[in-house]
């Protein structure tokens, strides 16, 4: 243990070694150089000017040497012609008179001199103190970059000689390498020893063999899930962009690539890119038409008028001015929004990296790949007139002015979410800072693709419908849309689609999905393919525009509405900010067509239903208010919950703290992620009493925030410190939640005051004061269901006459993935209660037991022992064994440890019975030999003996009754359809 001490001291002792150089380096020695430089400049200009006064008052004695030379010589003529009492007497007179002018003329040159630079040196000040005052490009309150001007206009700098010399992507000051060292930050501290750096030249021009007029073949790739409102908007203004360049004479033709996730993994975006230019390739192998420019593009980034999509001579961010961006972009190397490449390009740099899950880090590796391929043709663009111009190559962008693109309300879609670890982001992009050949390996070339089923495809036309938009318009472009992942997608068959009884005629009936449907409408049209001949199905136009559905998932308990006229409600993380009078302060969500918003709810369920649950699509006659109306009013509705996430950062006198809604992420922009808790998605999911608001907002002065109790009590004047705050969210949770209980305190300290919201009862500590406390909302939930099934022998060897051996099976044992590695096979899948409902609802539990002869003495190992299963109910399944006997046989039965199942008293499913099947005492005693023989290489597992029914009792299930002879146990019916949605709740799930 002291060798470990004295090496770990020993490591520690290096550390400091080489850090307090490097921070003496950093923040002492090249601040102070800087200043020795400037003072070294100034002093090489005096010395300039001394020299230059030096001559000239050189050359002012020479002179003056002259003249008094040519009067000495006149002098000396003249007295050449005097006695020399009378000479003597002038020539004392003549050197005293000099040597009085000369000392006068030194004292004034002298004068002159000090007044001289006394001024330059008042001169020099003044000008110092100016270019101090114009070099300070940094503001006070920490904003920089894009997003923060500074006085004169400009993006604002860091303080480079400060506490926070970098800048963030998200526009913050800071020292850590979130703001220093990550892509997109800009370090504004002098380079180490002064070297130069070189400076992006201007965009240069456009190459004189392109010709804009001339028709261009583009492919837009559009990266996409869960944002219906913004496939919406993107449809109309991709059809207003080509029907204007269509005005000037250019008819490009255009093709789009709705790629879509179909997997709950966190969002893909350069997989899926990388999906769409794969289909576009098999577009130009089937079509013959080569694309001359392939763009991926972001749903939520639209084009003005002016954006030339057809050039793409070298890469290009036709993004180069975004209005969500102060018309500009995120940092100078970002590569992000609407990019448009050559296919060679692309195929060059091997597309996107297929391995950053989240929001972050693919549009850097994209620039590194550019970089690293010599694709950087760039120039400052909006930063040419920035009084710190970029030191990094930069993409090329369009001529200002020719890159304006506009931005969708991020409220309409599900929050960004980040991987909880980026560590491995960091890791693969150092790499290819380091020029790492990974990207050769990680793209295009190392793609998988597993698909939903069949892309949806429809062409350019003067009027027909899209996929998921019946509405027959014109189009000016085609849309192939794809539904993959990069892992395998689950079968459709584990959902069935139900109808209920009486409706068109029908009884209970349940045929398995065949395929997963691309949304609504073709769900609707496969009703009529999997019914047929069931039942009168009726009208086939009226069949497949009215049917709507209940989702329900029966492992959870969890019900959904599909169709037309679903009430939906809106997630208040997406609602917009209000002003101090309670009016709207900002852009309201897009809405959507009901047609498109409601199938995406489909693909959503149908995408997130667990591999391990089983669910059903039942198919609904009745007007879904009617169905909304049954649930409220029943009290069966689940309020869902969204996550609240808290960060902090420093300020003058402590730490302040962040709410960002609707992410489980925030460490962004200088802040620290600390964790999250869940609130209310919607405040409408709860009675109006129950509801605890708790009011967000932040000053502009500082960027603290403000945390209150109240609806919208946060905003305006703060009264105790006459600080201004502006709204950002208000969260809700109820007065019934039960999840961990959190705290807001104050600390008054004038306008550097500050809020506090972290777990924990009360928050009087560190000099806050407590002001409330709420809880957080939770999931947790009793379900209501209990999802069984019945499971038969794969190979079962019954003689004539016997019904085959089937037992009972509860939870994940009646999954697929279980079965396909075990001897039996699933026979019927049922649906029972999970909690008891009623005092005559009977609990049941599975038991496995073994079958020996009835005399038999050895206790320790029966003999002729036979494998057997069955159900009991109520008080037996409190013990965990229990002994029966039947007949000549005796049954040792050991208790399953299943979820508890409850039969219904009253249920209107398919009746079952458990019948013990009893063969006859001959045949019993003439195969006892044998089958205790084959018993025994089964072993103890759930693998059936081979055996033969004829000549051994056994426990199985049959519908309706038992056959003749057979003993039965038990009978009861399943839970049916109308049984089910009876008693699931109804989820409010958003879009």
């Amino acid at each position: 243990m002291a060798s470990i001490r004295w090496f770990l001291a020993g490591l520690i002792f290096l550390g400091l070694v080489a850090v307090v150089p490097l921070y003496f380096v950093n923040n002492i020695y090249f601040p102070q150089r800087a200043e020795l430089h400037d003072a070294s400049q100034e002093l090489s200009s005096l010395k300039t000017e001394f020299h230059a006064h030096r001559a000239a008052r050189q050359a002012e004695t020479q002179a003056l040497d002259r003249r008094v030379a040519s009067l000495e010589a006149l002098l000396k003529v003249i007295e050449d012609g005097q006695p020399q009492a009378i000479r003597e007497k002038h020539q004392k007179a003549a050197a005293l008179a000099q040597a009085e002018a000369i000392a006068e003329h030194i004292e004034e040159a002298k004068a002159t001199q000090i007044e001289a630079s006394r001024d330059r040196e008042k001169a020099l000040k003044e000008k110092k103190k100016a270019n101090k005052a114009a070099k300070k490009t940094w503001r006070d309150d920490d904003r920089c970059g894009s997003l923060g001007a500074d006085s004169s206009g400009q993006p604002a700098s860091c303080n480079p000689t400060g506490l926070s010399p970098c800048c963030s992507p998200a526009g913050w000051c800071g020292g850590s390498p979130d703001h220093c060292d990550c892509m997109g930050c800009t370090d504004f501290r002098p380079p180490p020893g002064g070297a130069k750096t070189q400076i992006p030249r201007p965009e240069p021009a456009s190459p004189s063999h392109y010709v804009q007029s001339k028709p261009k073949r583009i492919a837009l790739v559009v990266p996409f899930r869960d944002r219906g409102a913004h496939l919406e908007r993107f449809r109309e203004r991709i059809q207003a962009h080509a029907e204007s360049w269509n005005s000037r004479g250019v008819k490009h033709h255009w093709h789009v690539f709705v790629a879509e996730q179909f997997d709950n993994q966190l969002f893909n975006r350069g997989y899926l890119f990388n999906v769409g230019l794969h289909y576009a390739t098999e577009f130009e192998k089937k079509t013959g038409q080569q694309f001359d420019c392939v763009v991926m593009h972001d749903i939520d980034i639209l084009p003005t008028p002016v954006v030339d999509y057809g050039w793409c001579l070298w890469p290009n961010q036709l993004s180069g001015e975004i209005e969500c961006w102060n018309w500009g972009v995120p940092y100078p190397d970002n590569v992000g929004g609407v990019v448009s490449l050559s296919p060679q390009h692309w195929r060059a740099i091997n597309g996107f990296s297929n391995e950053y899950e989240g929001w972050g880090g693919e549009d850097d590796d994209l620039y590194l790949r550019l970089k690293i391929n010599n694709l950087l043709k760039g120039g400052c663009h909006t930063w040419c007139n920035s009084p710190k111009r970029p030191t990094v190559p930069m993409v090329y962008r369009p001529p200002i002015g020719q890159g304006r693109m506009t931005c969708l309300h991020d409220g309409d879609h599900t929050p960004r979410q980040r991987a909880p670890q980026d560590a491995p982001m960091w890791q693969r992009l150092n790499a290819m800072k380091a020029n790492s050949p990974r990207w050769r390996n990680d793209g295009l070339t190392s793609l998988r693709v597993f698909s939903a089923g069949e892309p949806v495809e429809s062409n350019a036309c003067t009027a027909c419908t899209a996929p998921e938009d019946p509405e027959s318009k014109p189009r000016l472009f085609s849309e192939h849309w794809s539904r993959i992942s990069q892992k395998p997608i689950s079968a459709p068959s584990r959902i069935e689609v139900v109808r209920l009884p009486g409706s068109h005629g029908c009884g209970n009936a349940s045929r398995p999905l065949p395929a997963i449907p691309a949304g609504l409408e073709q769900l609707r049209r496969l009703l009529p393919e999997l019914f047929h001949g069931h039942c009168d199905m009726g009208s086939l136009s009226e069949w497949a525009h009215t049917a709507n559905f209940i989702l329900i998932d029966l492992t959870l308990g969890h019900a959904m509405l599909v169709g037309n006229g679903v009430q939906l409600v809106m997630p208040d993380s997406s609602l917009p900010a209000l002003q101090e009078s309670g009016a709207v302060a900002g852009p309201t969500p897009l809405p959507a067509t009901e047609h498109l918003l409601q199938a995406q709810r489909l693909s959503r369920w149908i995408r997130k239903l667990p591999e391990s649950h089983l669910g059903w699509i039942v198919v609904a006659d009745e007007a879904m208010s009617v169905w909304q109306k049954r649930f409220f009013d029943s009290g069966r509705r689940i309020p869902l919950t969204s996550p609240a996430c808290i960060s902090k950062a420093s300020m003058q006198g402590g730490s302040k703290f962040r709410v960002t809604a609707g992410t489980q992420w925030c460490g962004d922009g200088g802040w620290n992620h600390v964790g999250h808790f869940m609130v209310l998605r919607s405040k409408s999911n709860v009675p109006e009493d129950k509801k605890v608001p708790i009011c967000i907002s932040f000053n502009r002065n500082g960027y603290a925030y403000r945390f209150e109790n109240s609806d919208a009590g946060c905003i305006g004047t703060h009264k105790p410190t006459q600080t201004t705050w502006v709204h950002a969210h208000t969260i809700y949770t109820s007065a019934d939640a039960e999840g961990d209980e959190y705290c807001v305190g104050i600390h008054l300290a004038g306008t550097h005051t500050r809020w506090i919201l972290q777990r924990g009862a009360s928050c009087s500590s560190d000099g806050f004061v407590h002001s409330f406390s709420f809880r957080a909302m939770t999931s947790k939930r009793e379900v209501p269901l209990a999802p069984c099934c019945l499971l038969s022998e794969a190979s079962s060897n019954s003689a004539a006459g016997l019904p085959p051996l089937q037992r009972f099976a509860t939870g994940q044992e009646c999954g697929a993935g279980r079965l396909s590695v075990s001897d039996w096979k699933l026979s019927r899948k049922l649906v029972l209660l999970a909690r008891r409902q009623s005092e005559s609802d009977h609990r049941v539990c599975v038991a496995t037991g073994m079958s020996t002869a009835k005399d038999d003495s050895n206790h320790s190992r029966p003999s002729q022992e036979h494998l057997v299963w069955r159900v009991f109910r109520d008080s037996a399944c409190d013990r965990p064994k229990v002994v029966t006997y039947e007949g000549d046989r005796k049954f040792h039965w050991t208790m399953s440890s299943s979820p508890e199942v409850f039969l219904p008293s009253k249920a209107s499913g398919v009746h079952l019975c458990l019948c013990h099947i009893l063969p006859s005492a001959a045949d019993a005693s003439s195969a006892s030999a044998p089958a205790a023989s084959e018993s025994k290489k089964s072993g103890k597992g759930g693998k059936p003996p081979a055996r033969t029914t004829s000549n051994m009792p056994f426990y199985t299930w049959v519908e309706s009754t038992c056959p003749e002879g057979a003993k039965r146990e038990l009978c009861f019916n399943t839970l049916g359809p109308a049984d089910v949605v009876e008693a699931v709740e109804l989820i409010d799930e958003i879009v």
